[in-house]
């Protein structure tokens, strides 16, 4: 990540000669940083890593206090340069997204026909399903981050644990509400459950699956955005608040509507599958 700094005001001093003295010791110890400067009449720039950057400003305002300056009115202006453009930076955000919710729609599916099939794990596991929905995700993900490092897995397990639930809940509903009458029929004329789950279960739940798979995809962004807010080298998360730190509020706004635009985006693709699964429903 790169950026730029500018300090555009000079520290107060008692003369011209102290001023001098005073700024002169802050741009030496610009220098000794090693990184590209450049001394212009109104302000200094500075050029390279966002984080180390923030130090230096901070150094350098000590330094001048420390120098004799009574007081620091230094206006920091901080230009954010990611690596890449935001469609790069876009795709590390897309692809967590992507796996989490795979991971977090396969799971929640199994789980749905297990609780569905056996009444004993319906017991068991349904209270710890809600039960993962109860901590808050901006509790759980500085967690995931201390146990799973920086990388992409933090992110996929805080988004499985985001979008398996609706899955979860909304599929059990619909294997559960499916017509008694015609169970006891398919049983009577000796259908086996697989038979009976794959020709009257199965379909009468795909409006329920297709309604959490919504909520889902719009949960699958969000969380992994909110993933890399806490913690992450890439991301959309992580250049909104680089550009948050730069008070770069117009490419904060525009990363919000992105990711709007990717959300319908994607429950438009949601309901494009649904019309293609579900053929029957377009001719009700």
């Amino acid at each position: 990540m790169n950026a730029s700094v500018a300090i555009q005001s000079l520290p107060q001093a008692a003369n011209d000669e102290e001023l001098i003295r005073i700024v002169d010791e802050v741009i030496a110890y610009i220098k000794s940083t090693g990184l590209n400067y450049y001394v212009g009449p109104f302000e200094t720039a500075i050029e390279g890593d966002y984080d180390e950057l923030m130090d230096i400003v901070k150094e350098c305002q000590h330094i001048a206090i420390r120098a004799g300056a009574p007081s620091v009115a230094a206006y920091i202006k901080v230009t954010y340069k990611p690596e890449g453009d935001v469609l790069t930076i876009e795709k590390v955000t897309l692809a967590e997204a992507f796996i989490g919710l795979l991971s977090g729609v396969l799971i929640g599916f199994f789980m749905a026909v297990i609780m569905d099939r056996f009444e004993k794990m319906y017991q068991a596991l349904y209270p710890l399903v809600v039960l993962t929905q109860t901590i808050p995700t901006v509790a759980i993900a500085p967690l995931l981050v201390l146990w799973f490092g920086y990388e992409m897995m933090p992110k996929i397990i805080l988004i499985v644990i985001v979008t398996f639930f609706p899955v979860t809940v909304s599929l059990l509903d619909g294997f559960r509400s499916a017509d008694r009458d015609t169970l006891n029929l398919l049983r009577a004329m000796g259908a086996s459950k697989i038979q009976i789950f794959w020709t009257v279960k199965f379909p009468g739940a795909l409006n329920q699956f297709f309604a959490s798979l919504r909520i889902a995809v719009s949960y699958a962004v969000v969380g992994a955005v909110i993933s890399e807010w806490l913690g992450g080298f890439s991301g959309l998360g992580v250049y909104m608040t680089r550009v948050r730190k730069a008070f770069s509020f117009d490419k904060m706004f525009a990363v919000i509507f992105l990711i709007s635009a990717i959300s319908l985006l994607l429950m438009w693709m949601v309901d494009l599958v649904q019309r293609k699964c579900m053929p029957w429903e377009e001719r009700k």
